[in-house]
């Protein structure tokens, strides 16, 4: 089961999310430069936070509205720190990623006229960093 909590609010998210750039982080930054005498100069240094963590579902991974609306109001609150449990135990502390935008977004999975909360959203896409 895939859990996001922040102590008081606890939610059961879809366990087809999918991780989907776990693979895309490299725990070690390099910096080079050339000196103007044309030395070469390489800087490395170990990574400590701030791996990405996108939850992504398709079309066939729903999640109720009312679970997508307390996600929203998670993500509402500046700094807000969670915690999130992976279907295979791994914990993470997260924030939610907001440097390319909205960390959230979902579809409904009916086109209706007025939303009720226990109706179903799909194509949730949840984007965090590790802190």
């Amino acid at each position: 089961m895939t859990i996001l909590t922040d102590g008081v609010t606890t939610l059961n998210l879809p366990t087809s999310l999918e991780w989907i750039d776990e693979f895309d982080f490299s725990p070690v930054t390099q910096d080079v430069q050339r000196t103007i005498g044309g030395s070469f100069i390489i800087q490395e240094a170990t990574l400590i936070k701030g791996q990405p963590i996108t939850l992504q579902g398709g079309e066939n991974v729903w999640m109720s509205r009312l679970d997508f609306i307390t996600v929203q109001t998670l993500a509402s609150v500046a700094g807000k720190e969670l915690t999130l449990t992976l279907t295979d135990g791994r914990v993470f502390t997260v924030i939610f990623n907001r440097s390319s935008g909205n960390p959230f977004s979902a579809v409904s999975l009916w086109r209706k006229n007025i939303q009720e909360d226990t109706d179903k959203v799909k194509r949730v896409v949840l984007k965090f960093y590790t802190i």
